[in-house]
């Protein structure tokens, strides 16, 4: 049996996963903060590799520069086979036709093949909730733009960085219209307004056509009840399902 370490380097956190040849299932190794300098060494790169037993390839997704020539350095130490997603793949270029592939963060690109050869959709709108919050639409597996907004914990921290007494709380949805006090106004229009946010986005794009709604991302756990009521299906794993297709070379 050998192993494949997945990687999905955020702007908020580092994310390692392996999976294996003789199995589907992708098993959560580490989660670290992207901007941890105690770790932005080669050492600790070294130390997530010797975690893994028969070790064959690392295929990883980033879009932070130091941490992609960390993981690059760490694998020619270790003499272990490297693939970025974006950088070291071939690409169908009739795919992405409607967008510059050079300049599509390699997020997205992880996300559409977790979507079109790991689930077999060829048809839907992604929603990844991480620092941003992204939608993307496929249809006919063709990759046809995408929606950045600022995430739903940026919003947040914006309102309460420099508020002292507001960092003890934690903020959820809530079933409340207006707020009572400023716990609940904030939840009201950070927290619910970021769910109607996404969903009227979805609701513009579902206009000529209903797609299937993929719901994904770290930060998609402060609203997936919400989600789920509208029949959304939610993955959290997806990055790391379209890493795992293209190491095995899985297609739809």
């Amino acid at each position: 049996m050998k192993n494949v370490l997945l990687i999905d380097v955020g702007n908020t956190t580092v994310d390692f996963r392996y999976t294996s040849t003789i199995s589907s299932q992708i098993i959560k190794l580490e989660r670290i903060w992207t901007k941890d300098e105690e770790k932005q060494n080669l050492d600790f790169i070294i130390s997530i590799f010797d975690k893994i037993e028969n070790l064959s390839k690392v295929v990883f997704s980033s879009v932070v520069p130091i941490w992609t020539n960390l993981i690059n350095q760490g694998a020619e130490k270790k003499r272990i086979p490297v693939f970025a997603i974006k950088e070291h793949f071939e690409h169908d270029l009739n795919i992405f036709q409607e967008v510059n592939i050079n300049k599509l963060g390699s997020d997205f690109i992880a996300n559409y093949y977790g979507v079109v050869d790991g689930l077999k959709l060829q048809d839907c709108i992604v929603v990844s909730m991480g620092t941003a919050t992204t939608l993307f639409v496929i249809e006919n597996m063709k990759f046809k733009g995408a929606i950045i907004a600022p995430g739903i914990k940026i919003a947040l921290n914006s309102l309460i960085q420099n508020a002292a007494m507001l960092s003890q709380y934690e903020f959820n949805y809530t079933e409340m219209t207006l707020g009572t006090n400023t716990k609940t106004a904030i939840e009201i229009g950070a927290i619910n307004g970021h769910f109607k946010m996404i969903k009227a986005l979805i609701e513009d794009l579902q206009k000529t056509k209903k797609h299937q709604v993929v719901i994904t991302g770290g930060n998609a756990e402060i609203i997936t009840h919400q989600f789920e009521q509208e029949d959304y299906l939610i993955k959290e794993e997806l990055i790391f399902i379209g890493l795992q297709s293209k190491a095995f070379n899985k297609k739809s």
